[in-house]
């Protein structure tokens, strides 16, 4: 009897340890709340004043691929958070930015699932088209197995939180850039 139980035990990790399909991650789990830091003031050139160029790289989840961030979820995503921090405007927007989801590094196997995400921001003077303002950011994001014990759960949370926080930080460190020279933004 406890050898059946342990089996069975057993065989339900492991099959949650190796996940299911892939899913797709949820934009809304890839935006990161607005901070004191990374809110636009009204008084800043960054305030309601940037529009969203071209975003590409990632790649489309596939039913049976680990999932992945693709740049459509990815714009969407940048979108929003720009919006909650005060930054996204319209037609009529001085800025421009311009994103690239150049690496998604995922373990293959993994108990806890560490991902990193790299995108490489470019911000540039839609009147001029000088560049004002480019970072590659990295950041990992881990998720443990007891947050979920399937794997493909697992994988598309650690993506979620590793590229919410990339943005975040991207939005942070452009808030501290216009602040300490706000000429480069007009």
């Amino acid at each position: 009897m406890v050898q059946t139980i342990f089996r069975f035990a057993a065989a339900l990790l492991l099959t949650g340890a190796l996940g299911a399909c892939a899913s797709n991650v949820r934009t809304t789990a890839l935006v990161p709340e607005a901070t004191a830091q990374s809110l636009a003031p009204e008084d800043s050139p960054l305030h309601r004043n940037i529009s969203i160029g071209r975003v590409d790289g990632g790649a489309e989840t596939k039913t049976l691929g680990l999932t992945q961030v693709s740049a459509s979820e990815l714009q969407e995503a940048l979108q929003n958070a720009m919006l909650l921090a005060s930054m996204l405007g319209g037609t009529d927007s001085a800025l421009t930015v311009d994103a690239t989801l150049e690496k998604l590094e995922q373990p293959q196997l993994a108990v806890n699932l560490e991902v990193i995400s790299t995108i490489f921001y470019r911000v540039r003077s839609i009147r001029t088209g000088a560049i004002v303002y480019q970072e590659r950011i990295v950041t990992p994001h881990t998720t443990q197995f007891t947050e979920s014990i399937i794997r493909s759960e697992r994988q598309r949370l650690a993506n979620e939180g590793a590229i919410k926080e990339n943005i975040r930080v991207f939005l942070e460190k452009l808030n501290a850039a216009a602040k300490a020279e706000p000429y480069k933004f007009l």
